[in-house]
């Protein structure tokens, strides 16, 4: 196992620890707490290349886990990067597929990149999965983002149409 100490407290994030467990490198949840911490502060202090770092390292050593993914889907989509992040968010539904959050954002992105159809099917799914987990924050983002890409779409589709409708609704 992998980990960085075993107590409650400040000081055992500084004691890492290094126990092999069938070959396969272990982190718990406090410590991708606390390394996603440091890789958002990194990226919010403009040192983008140690949070991108940081990010990939989570997924070397928890490649099973979704978070690593996520982190830096997250990352890389506030760069600007929409096909990687796209991708990685692929990856992190696909290793956790009730992540409200990774599936709203895979939608976001299949959306910003032209997939409207996928974008706003998983965008729907994200709404649901938040409205069944009772996340009314989630719910509310998700939402908020499906209406904004089922309008774009649908003036995509016709926009004369979609004026008529907001005519219409008035």
């Amino acid at each position: 196992m992998w980990g960085l100490g075993d107590g409650d407290d400040d000081s055992s994030y500084r004691t890492p620890t290094v126990v092999p467990s069938g070959g396969e490198p272990h982190v718990s949840e406090k410590e991708m707490d606390l390394l996603t911490k440091i890789a958002e502060e990194y990226f919010a202090t403009k040192r983008i290349e140690e949070a991108l770092r940081i990010a990939a390292g989570l997924i070397v050593i928890a490649p099973f886990s979704h978070r690593g993914y996520k982190l830096r889907g997250s990352l890389l989509a506030r760069l600007g990067r929409n096909l990687e992040a796209r991708d990685l968010y692929r990856r992190a539904v696909e290793r956790n597929p009730l992540d409200v959050e990774c599936v709203m954002e895979l939608g976001r992105q299949q959306a910003i990149m032209g997939d409207s159809t996928q974008g706003l099917l998983d965008l729907r799914r994200s709404a649901l999965l938040a409205e069944a987990q009772k996340n009314h924050d989630l719910f509310a983002r998700a939402t908020a983002h499906l209406s904004a890409f089922e309008a774009k779409a649908a003036i995509e589709r016709d926009p004369v149409r979609y004026l008529a409708s907001l005519r219409a609704r008035r």
